[in-house]
């Protein structure tokens, strides 16, 4: 983000801004506001479509469809869906695959695993999120026997009941105490590493 030219002077975050980001994302203060610069610049009005937020995935990954993941992590933050998102719901949707486990980071990770949002994942739900997860950061397609066996895996670990679903209690308690599990789940990237942070060095 950011390649675009602009006269106008970004206005940054303010403090208090900038310390509810870091705590929700676990980034540093430094990166918030890189992200924040390039993201005005891109989006001098604020808002980002969910086209937008697609191609900036597929510029950091080049090789593999990142609409299946895009569109479960967008719909997310699109709560009003207006088909935009600010900066605040675009960083974090950004941090979801890169590092932490702070509470917001966790809920918001329930909610695209959640495709129907009733409060429950169930197996199904979970095997196509981690299929798109896979597709988009190991730059493969994991087969349905290596999806199922892993989302097996976790049911096992997190399905108290054993009745085939995971309430969302259930969800952030085990994914804060595993974090195997939470990196299968999400592939912990670091957002240092993506392109559109090198391209600003």
């Amino acid at each position: 983000m950011g390649t675009k030219s602009s006269k106008s002077i970004t206005e940054p975050l303010s403090d208090a801004e900038l310390e509810a980001l870091m705590l929700s994302t676990k980034m540093s203060k430094e990166e918030i506001s890189k992200w924040h610069r390039g993201f005005m610049l891109d989006c001098p009005s604020g808002r980002l479509t969910k086209k937008e937020f697609i191609k900036i995935y597929e510029e950091l990954f080049p090789s593999v469809r990142a609409k299946r993941f895009c569109d479960a992590v967008f719909n997310v933050f699109d709560k009003n869906q207006t088909n935009t998102i600010d900066f605040n719901e675009f960083i974090l949707a950004c941090s979801l695959t890169s590092r932490g486990k702070s509470t917001a980071q966790l809920k918001a990770s329930f909610q695209v695993y959640d495709n129907d949002t009733n409060g429950i994942l169930r197996k199904e739900e979970m095997q196509k999120i981690m299929k798109a997860v896979h597709e988009l950061y190991a730059g493969i397609k994991i087969s349905e026997s290596d999806s199922l066996k892993k989302v097996n895996q976790i049911m096992d670990t997190f399905d108290r009941n054993q009745n085939g679903s995971i309430t969302k209690i259930d969800f952030l308690e085990g994914i804060s105490n595993d974090p195997q599990i939470r990196n299968a789940m999400f592939k912990q990237e670091s957002l240092k590493s993506l392109k559109s942070q090198e391209s600003q060095e």
